[in-house]
């Protein structure tokens, strides 16, 4: 829950950056597209890392299968 809520102040930061430096301000679907772009770029670093881990986890396999 903790790393939610980093993640949470750390939109909101950047948020306020961007609402800075584009003087015409941001809406809140300019908000809502940052964030949907965030969890897209977690996504595809957990689907990486699932991918991996699925790949070790069969190179395991077949080391123990022909170990037997």
């Amino acid at each position: 829950m903790e790393r939610v809520r980093s993640a949470a102040r750390l939109v909101e930061e950047r948020f306020a950056e961007q609402k800075l430096r584009a003087r015409g301000g941001q809406s809140k679907e300019s908000l809502l597209i940052f964030l949907a772009l965030g969890f897209a770029d977690d996504l595809l670093q957990s689907e990486k890392k699932q991918d991996a881990a699925h790949r070790r986890i069969a190179s395991l396999l077949t080391k123990i299968e022909e170990f037997e």
